[in-house]
């Protein structure tokens, strides 16, 4: 059997001391095995890389929220996330089912603590002769998202979650009014983000 080549794509979301988020680009790949591809939105707020372009093989994948509700901050998170999930559902644009076992999943959402600048960041493995998304993975930082100084409200929580899901289905940032929109948690899920997601499913 020919094995697959297969490309792991990184998008991170960058935050700024209390408010937006900010980045830097880089971008490194390798053909026929695992590479890395970071996709990012420079300080200066110019775009050069922006995002995977690519798709899941039909118009809904299975995710798996791996999010502790030990603690009332973590469990706003996971709310958020689940939020997020719900708010992505009701567009119909793209479907996500919750699954309770990790091994099922085709997304799963875990929680990072680093002091990185990134808020969020989705990983994305696709195969490079089809393009097809294989596995995604979206990391939310704590660091910055439950900090007090960083000061996220429960909508901007739910806004980066839809943001980085928005990633992991193969959106690319954008400079309108949109969750894609480099700043992750400045806009929900607009018309926009439909638009584009009905173009890369429908």
């Amino acid at each position: 059997m020919k094995a697959k080549n297969i490309l792991t794509a990184t998008l991170v979301s960058f935050v700024a001391a209390g408010a937006c988020w900010l980045s830097t680009n880089q971008s490194n790949v390798k053909q026929g095995a695992y590479g890395v591809t970071t996709n990012l939105v420079t300080v200066d707020g110019t775009e050069t890389v922006t995002g995977s372009a690519h798709k899941w093989g039909k118009d809904t994948a299975r995710v798996y929220v791996s999010i502790s509700s030990k603690s009332k901050s973590k469990k706003k998170l996971k709310q958020a996330t689940y939020k997020a999930i719900s708010r992505w559902n009701s567009t119909k644009s793209f479907h996500f089912s919750k699954t309770s076992k990790k091994s099922k999943a085709d997304i799963v959402v875990t929680l990072t603590k680093s002091r990185n600048n990134a808020a969020g960041q989705t990983t994305t493995s696709y195969d490079l002769d089809s393009g097809e998304l294989l596995d995604a993975n979206v990391r939310l930082n704590t660091y910055y998202l439950l900090s007090k100084r960083y000061k996220y409200s429960y909508t901007r929580l739910v806004n980066t979650a839809e943001h980085e899901l928005g990633h992991a289905i193969g959106l690319k940032h954008n400079r309108h009014v949109s969750v894609m929109y480099p700043s992750g948690s400045r806009y929900c899920i607009h018309k926009i983000d439909v638009k584009n997601t009905n173009k890369l499913y429908k």
